[in-house]
C-alpha cells in the first residue's frame, strides 16, 4: 500500500510540475507576443510615416502642377511596398483623384463608409496634422496625411487641403511574428 501511495504521489507531482511548466512557457510566450506585437506596430507606424514623408511632397508637387497622372505614378510607387493595402489621394472637394484601386477613382471619399476610415481623414483635414490609427482587430494601420493644394481663384494663400489616405497591412507581419514566437517556445 505504501509503495502504490508513493508511486501515486510521485506521479501526481510529476503531472503538476509538467502542468506548471506548460503554464509558465505559455505565459512567457504570451508576454513576448504582447511586447513584440507592440514593437511591430510602432515599427510599422514609423516605416509608414517615413515612406509617406517621401511620397507626400511629390504628391503635393504633382497636384500643384495639375498633373493627376503623376499622382497616380507616385501611388504606384507606394503600392510597390508590400504592406500597402490601399493608397489614395483626394482633392479639396473630397473627390478621389488617384488610387491604388482604380475602381475608387472619381468617387467621393466620404461616401466610402466601410471601405475607408472617414473620420480619420476628416480629423487630418481639420487639424492639418497627420492622423493614424490601428484598427480594433490590429490587422491594419491607417494613415491620413493632409497636404495643401495650390491656391484657388482669388486666393493668395491656399485654404484647400487634399488627403493622402493609406492602409498598411499588419496581418502578415503579425502572423510571421506569432510563428516565430511559437517556434521559439516549442
Amino acid at each position: 500500500m505504501r509503495f502504490s501511495l508513493r508511486r501515486s504521489i510521485r506521479g501526481t507531482l510529476v503531472t503538476v510540475l509538467v502542468a506548471l511548466t506548460v503554464i509558465l512557457v505559455a505565459t512567457v510566450a504570451l508576454q513576448t507576443w504582447a511586447e513584440e506585437s507592440a514593437r511591430l506596430a510602432e515599427s510599422s507606424r514609423q516605416t509608414a510615416a517615413a515612406t509617406l514623408n517621401i511620397v507626400l511632397p511629390r504628391v503635393e508637387r504633382a497636384m500643384a502642377r495639375d498633373r493627376e497622372g503623376n499622382v497616380g505614378v507616385e501611388l504606384a510607387n507606394l503600392s510597390a511596398v508590400p504592406q500597402v493595402a490601399l493608397a489614395l489621394v483626394t482633392d479639396h472637394e473630397d473627390r478621389i483623384v488617384a488610387s491604388t484601386r482604380p475602381s475608387l477613382e472619381e468617387s467621393v471619399f466620404s461616401r466610402l463608409r466601410g471601405i475607408v476610415e472617414i473620420q480619420l481623414a476628416a480629423r487630418a483635414r481639420e487639424s492639418l496634422v497627420v492622423q493614424s490609427r490601428i484598427t480594433d482587430d490590429a490587422r491594419t494601420l491607417q494613415f491620413a496625411s493632409p497636404f495643401h493644394l495650390p491656391p484657388g481663384p482669388g486666393e493668395l494663400r491656399s485654404t484647400r487641403v487634399g488627403i493622402v489616405y493609406s492602409e498598411w497591412d499588419l496581418a502578415a507581419p503579425r502572423a510571421a511574428l506569432l510563428d516565430s514566437i511559437v517556434r521559439r517556445s516549442a
